[in-house]
């Protein structure tokens, strides 16, 4: 059973444009319409952070406390992986379950002031209730370990393999394709993105996926595009001579393992990245040149060749699938 997201934080005047939205096509994966997975949405206002909200949003949620108690049984397993008043209204209501909070970001940072301070109380009330916390990177770990070393695991992001991958090692053509899949948001750093742009005037940059601001002036090579499905991503990578991961160091991105450094090196793309978060302890081994050291990219790409023996790509997708990954967590 999966149960959808639910608005955690009060609403800001910017998110007005949101009522306008046009629905999203369905990108994700093939399967998530599956006979196998149970759907289920949260009825509930946007005042969370507030005891008032808090009180009406469990009264919404008896219909599917409900469904939800028909669907466990003595073997089901309770994950949250967002601090929210359902995750702890769940946690009171199946004490017998076993209830894994899977942290993937430092998700109070996406907040400010009373919606903050509520999903501060939430992470930390969630970590303590739970049996088991796994973290997303070393940072996360690093954070949560301090308090609960005994009950804490790290599980790094990784990819999702599929039997078209055909590496390509990076093609350096005369007009080089320099691409971004994924969501472009306020942890983007469009200045740095310029800058290669400018310094490299012969390639093409393209950013693919949904976006919420837009510089009002970006060279001409730089290229935003729709998003795309999910089962669409490797084809569209194996046309790139690059990946990019140009984010921004702040309190979000600090947290951050990008699952696009998997995707990007699984198909034997040169990364060129930002030093933020768990990109930072990566180098020219991993296929990792950062933007801050160079945005010369023929000079990149002279040096790529020269590691390129390094980067063994059929042990790298062995290692870091997700089957891979929690076949080594250990907690179940």
């Amino acid at each position: 059973m999966w149960i959808d997201p639910y608005p955690t934080r009060l609403p800001r005047i910017n998110d007005m444009h949101r009522l306008w939205r046009r629905p999203a096509a369905k990108l994700g994966p093939t399967w998530a319409c599956d006979p196998w997975i149970e759907r289920v949405s949260v009825p509930s206002i946007p005042l969370e952070p507030l005891n008032v909200g808090r009180t009406f949003n469990r009264w919404l949620w008896k219909g599917l406390v409900e469904r939800v108690r028909k669907f466990v049984s003595n073997e089901c397993w309770i994950v949250t992986a967002k601090p929210s008043g359902l995750a702890l209204e769940l946690h009171r209501q199946f004490p017998e379950c076993p209830f894994a909070f899977d942290v993937l970001d430092n998700v109070p940072a996406f907040s400010a002031g009373l919606s903050r301070k509520w999903m501060e109380l939430a992470e930390e009330q969630l970590a303590d209730q739970s049996d088991w916390i796994v973290t997303s990177s070393s940072p996360l770990y690093n954070k949560f370990a301090k308090t609960w070393p005994e009950k804490t695991r790290v599980a790094k992001n990784a990819f999702l393999p599929v039997n078209t991958i055909n590496p390509v090692v990076g093609a350096t053509t005369d007009a080089p394709i320099i691409g971004y899949v994924g969501s472009i948001a306020s942890w983007f750093d469009w200045d740095i993105l310029i800058a290669l742009a400018r310094k490299n005037s012969n390639a093409i940059v393209q950013l693919i996926g949904p976006c919420d601001y837009i510089p009002k002036s970006l060279p001409d090579n730089i290229f935003i595009l729709p998003p795309i499905p999910n089962s669409d991503v490797y084809s569209v990578m194996t046309k790139f001579s690059a990946g990019l991961i140009p984010f921004q160091k702040n309190a979000v991105t600090e947290y951050v393992d990008p699952i696009k450094y998997y995707e990007y090196r699984a198909v034997g793309l040169p990364i060129l990245s930002t030093k933020f978060g768990e990109m930072r302890h990566r180098d020219h081994s991993d296929g990792v040149y950062f933007l801050e050291d160079s945005l010369d990219l023929q000079s990149i790409f002279r040096i790529n060749v020269d590691h390129q023996k390094e980067q063994d790509l059929q042990k790298f997708v062995q290692e870091n699938h997700w089957a891979a990954r929690f076949d080594h967590l250990n907690i179940f």
